[in-house]
């Protein structure tokens, strides 16, 4: 199977589950972003997972995957919906903002044979948290979230779990990277 039909397939599985949110500002959200999404590396190192067209989305699925095996094996079962929620959407900001990618091509021959950077981060977006941009995204379209999505999301940021849907996609994310 070729890159491009790995990234379709995973996208398609992906927005498959998304839609069975029933959330009309989440489809808008893709509508928009989705190509965006759909292509977006997850890290810009070679030795990072996920860096890689499509490496979000890949990731966003191994993250699903494991939280749900993570999920049955303990006693303290989180909602389903919470669950894949927070699995799919908590590194959404790995693509930037609304209107601005985060990780660009590099273009330095040197970074990316010498330093392994396949990708560069976009200096206007330097400053700030993936985490971040995921919440700015999420509120520009209106996806609501709960507390306990929230917080898990932001787990990920302050990198202490806040509750437990975050302890369970903080050790997912450990297990998986």
């Amino acid at each position: 199977m070729s890159d491009f039909e790995k990234i379709k397939e995973n996208y398609q599985t992906y927005i498959d589950i998304i839609e069975r949110f029933e959330d009309s500002n989440l489809s808008a959200l893709f509508e928009q972003l989705g190509e965006r999404v759909a292509v977006a590396p997850a890290n810009a190192q070679k030795d990072e997972y996920g860096c890689k067209n499509g490496g979000l989305v890949e990731l966003s699925l191994e993250v699903l995957s494991m939280m749900r095996k993570l999920n049955a094996a303990t006693g303290k079962q989180c909602e389903l919906k919470s669950l894949f929620k927070v699995a799919l959407l908590h590194d959404l900001g790995r693509i930037g903002t609304v209107s601005n990618e985060l990780f660009l091509q590099q273009d330095s021959d040197w970074h990316y044979e010498k330093l392994g950077m396949h990708f560069k981060k976009n200096q206007e977006l330097y400053e700030y948290a993936p985490t971040q941009f995921t919440f700015q995204i999420l509120s520009n379209f209106g996806v609501k979230l709960t507390e306990e999505e929230y917080s898990a999301i932001q787990s990920v940021q302050i990198s202490k779990p806040l509750n437990h849907l975050g302890r369970i996609l903080m050790a997912a994310r450990t297990m998986i990277v």
